[in-house]
């Protein structure tokens, strides 16, 4: 899955969005801040914060299991 940037007031916000973009809960989400919510000059110069996320990938099976599950359907590995 490709990354995609979101911005938000707040880094939690950034990740709301992102979450509402992907579609998926926050356990599948992996992200990274690439900048965090600033303000400057009494606060009237703000930057959002900025966050790049994607959907977690799902590592394969290990050898082993893909083997273990072949051998519940009946067939038989040497």
């Amino acid at each position: 899955m490709e990354w995609i940037e979101t911005t938000g007031v707040s880094v939690d916000e950034a990740k709301e969005r992102a979450l509402d973009r992907l579609g998926v809960a926050e356990d599948d989400l992996e992200y990274q801040v690439l900048a965090e919510p600033t303000s400057a000059l009494f606060g009237l110069r703000r930057t959002d914060a900025r966050l790049r996320a994607r959907v977690r990938p799902v590592s394969p099976r290990s050898k082993e299991e893909r083997r273990d599950r072949g051998n519940r359907r009946g067939q038989k590995h040497p």
